[in-house]
């Protein structure tokens, strides 16, 4: 089953744009082309930007994992790896099976 089809409309947000960071050789990406990609407004790229630290912050391990805007409408991404997804996976059948 793909449960990624579970996911909500902020869920699907945020799984784009973490897969568009982890996906970039530098880690960043900028509000613009988020905006035009996503087609999202000021209040939905600031609501990501807070549910993906906020979702970081619960698999992080030892480091911490967040997203910062340090460059001003450029975000990046600091200590995600492939691996804290696949080890915090809360995914389960719904079946129960």
């Amino acid at each position: 089953m793909n449960y990624a089809t579970l996911f909500n409309d902020d869920d699907q947000t945020s799984f784009i744009v973490m897969h568009l960071l982890t996906d970039s050789d530098s880690g960043t990406i900028s509000r613009a082309e988020l905006a035009e990609k996503l087609e999202l407004t000021r209040y939905q790229l600031d609501k990501c930007f807070d549910n993906l630290n906020n979702d970081l912050s619960l698999v992080a391990g030892e480091a911490p994992s967040y997203v910062d805007e340090a460059i001003q409408g450029i975000w990046h991404v600091n200590n995600v790896t492939a691996d804290m997804f696949a080890a915090h996976s809360t995914a389960v059948p719904l079946s129960g099976n």
